[in-house]
């Protein structure tokens, strides 16, 4: 027979204190269900591009799903700088997150005094596309292929040119990474924006440009531009008939715009992980799909600690190209 003994008041009370302390003992990222309150999501762009309206449509995907409102801050200017300092001057709880794109790594390896060190500073959380360059000329210009376009500007022309959407861009260095793989010399034209650097090329001020593919679309089905190649590791679903810089003869060689999300690296590693979840499962999403194919893009979520190693390729490739072609913001 087994006796049951009755807890005296003291032990009771002991108990109840211990599991109290416990719980104080909790840090608040662990004691919560996250999110409990709404996320930021700093654009570190102008309202209205695309990365506006991707992070409005994975804010709409986290809504629906925790009931949490996402607010979404545009903090343009500085190559991304300004929007990123803004997210890390923000507690870093795991509540404000911003976006990161290539400038986000190139920015550093151009500009000697940052208020932050990215590598140090900053957490990825995952990547959220990539969208390739297309090399595009003119439909009137004589090359179709790569082969003809590296004799077009560099036998049968004089003092080729090429647009871009400004000095330290990726589509400059991307463009400059070609220039030196394919053994060529143009000198970049810069401009203000994507649509002024195509109608560059549209009315025949510059030969050529590396552009993304949705903003050319429109102009190659509509047979005024011509897609050469394009700088993805495979064909791209948009432009299935077009073949990459690689099958062209370019081995290895890939370009691309791409963006993803990023938060403060004191972040504890339990949150970075809830926030890699969150936004992988609304990129997931088919209406998130939807706004990305409607953007020429595709959704790409991935684990934390892959974007982090494709950053710190891309990072790597840039400063080969800044350092070999002395490239400076001067």
């Amino acid at each position: 027979m087994r006796i049951e003994r009755n807890k005296s008041p003291l032990t009771s009370f002991l108990a109840v204190a211990i599991g109290l302390a416990a719980c104080a003992f909790l840090s608040p990222a662990a004691a919560e269900t996250f999110p409990a309150r709404s996320i930021s999501i700093i654009i570190p762009y102008s309202p209205g591009g695309s990365s506006d309206t991707i992070a409005r449509a994975l804010g709409q995907e986290i809504q629906k799903k925790t009931g949490q409102s996402v607010v979404v801050e545009s903090r343009p200017g500085g190559n991304t700088v300004i929007g990123t300092n803004a997210m890390l001057e923000r507690p870093a709880d795991g509540y404000t997150v911003s976006i990161a794109a290539a400038s986000s790594v190139i920015v550093p390896r151009l500009v000697d005094k940052l208020p932050y060190d990215f590598e140090k500073d900053v957490a990825p959380i995952t990547r959220l596309y990539g969208n390739p360059h297309v090399l595009v000329v003119a439909a009137s210009s004589p090359p179709k292929n790569l082969d003809e376009f590296i004799t077009w500007v560099s036998k049968d022309k004089k003092n080729s040119t090429y647009s871009s959407v400004g000095t330290g861009s990726s589509i400059h260095l991307g463009f400059e990474r070609f220039k030196k793989q394919a053994g060529i010399n143009m000198l970049q034209i810069p401009y203000k924006g994507s649509p002024a650097a195509v109608m560059a090329v549209l009315s025949g001020e510059v030969d050529a440009t590396f552009a993304d593919v949705g903003p050319v679309m429109p102009h190659i089905q509509a047979g005024t531009l011509r897609a050469i190649a394009v700088g993805s590791a495979q064909r791209s679903p948009s432009l299935p008939d077009v073949p990459t810089l690689a099958e062209s003869g370019l081995a290895g060689f890939t370009s691309e715009t791409w963006m993803g999300l990023i938060t403060n690296a004191r972040v504890p590693k339990e949150r970075l992980g809830e926030l890699n979840a969150l936004f992988t499962d609304a990129l997931r999403q088919p209406e998130v799909k939807s706004v990305l194919v409607h953007q020429g893009v595709e959704a790409q979520p991935g684990s934390s600690e892959d974007f982090a190693r494709f950053m710190r390729d891309e990072a790597e490739r840039f400063k080969e190209i800044i350092e070999s072609e002395n490239i400076s913001l001067q």
